[in-house]
């Protein structure tokens, strides 16, 4: 286990410790804001009151508080996996020597409930904490809310990092204050773009003209919360309409499921019209589908090919 205490019995240079402390506090904050006649803090200098500290708010769902909200239970990035993991990352900085010794982290963490108006209240919480920075959140919705405001945050904003942003609207250039979600930093890997590109590369290459989309609107959901499916599809069909005359025929499998059991929804909705079949839902519901497509010979004939786009890939 790494002790923090081992960082205060390393030699170190006294005065030049004084001097980085003295030039943090002089240092004056970059005049870049996106908000006119803003007035700086003094808490949202790194040194303040005789402490030298950053600050920072992590936005994500609370594990404890998710009985009232199925969705937010689901998530995977929680405050009480990701604030460990963050905790670690502190004190391999501190160990490597990336930052001053003297300067220290400080988290806030906050509950959005994995919903909009929570992040939003959450975010509020950071800036009147004069947080320099934030993280997450990960739901989709919530961060689009945080993401919209964080560049009015403090005189020169606030940095909003997230592994989150997965709709094609993230995926905008963000480098001035005019773009929606300038201040807004994506570290995670793949997006719903990179997934939808893909998929345009396979239709160009076999030549295909026309498909079905099986989707469940929260399917996923542990993901980017709500409507992770739905928006994985909304960012596909945006790729498509850049082919000419392409057939598609979208299906709500949780709309369609209340009237209808999943043959008939196969039968109905494919039939022998289309031939690509591509899904997003959760793993029970894939697992229907190939069972019912199965009983109707369509997984044997070799005249369907399906598409399970399973974004929790772990």
């Amino acid at each position: 286990m790494i002790n923090d205490n081992e960082f205060d019995n390393e030699s170190s240079d006294e005065d030049e410790l004084k001097l980085q402390r003295t030039t943090y506090k002089s240092a004056k904050l970059p005049p870049v804001g996106c908000r006119d006649n803003v007035e700086p803090r003094d808490c949202e200098q790194l040194c303040h009151n005789g402490t030298c500290e950053i600050r920072a708010v992590i936005i994500l769902p609370n594990t404890t508080n998710a009985t009232t909200n199925p969705i937010a239970s689901k998530i995977h990035a929680t405050l009480q996996r990701v604030l460990p993991v963050m905790e670690l990352a502190r004190r391999d900085i501190k160990k490597s020597n990336l930052i001053p010794k003297w300067l220290n982290f400080k988290w806030y963490p906050r509950d959005d409930h994995c919903h909009a108006s929570w992040a939003t209240i959450a975010a509020i919480d950071g800036y009147d904490n004069c947080s320099h920075v934030m993280f997450g959140p990960i739901c989709e919705y919530g961060l689009a809310a945080v993401g919209r405001i964080a560049k009015y945050f403090g005189f020169s904003g606030t940095p909003l990092i997230t592994v989150g942003g997965l709709s094609f609207d993230f995926q905008k250039p963000k480098l001035t204050c005019d773009e929606e979600y300038y201040m807004n930093i994506r570290v995670g890997t793949l997006a719903f773009k990179d997934v939808s590109r893909f998929l345009l590369a396979l239709i160009k290459r076999f030549e295909w003209n026309k498909l079905v989309l099986l989707y469940e609107t929260d399917g996923h959901a542990e993901v980017a919360g709500m409507f992770t499916c739905y928006l994985m599809m909304k960012t596909f069909l945006e790729d498509l309409k850049t082919i000419p005359e392409f057939y598609r025929h979208n299906v709500d499998l949780k709309a369609a499921s209340k009237t209808s059991n999943m043959t008939d929804i196969l039968e109905r909705e494919i039939g022998n019209t289309y031939g690509v079949i591509i899904m997003c839902a959760d793993m029970y519901m894939v697992r229907n589908i190939m069972l019912s497509a199965g009983e109707l010979n369509m997984t044997s004939s070799g005249e369907y090919i399906f598409f399970n786009l399973d974004l929790d890939n772990r």
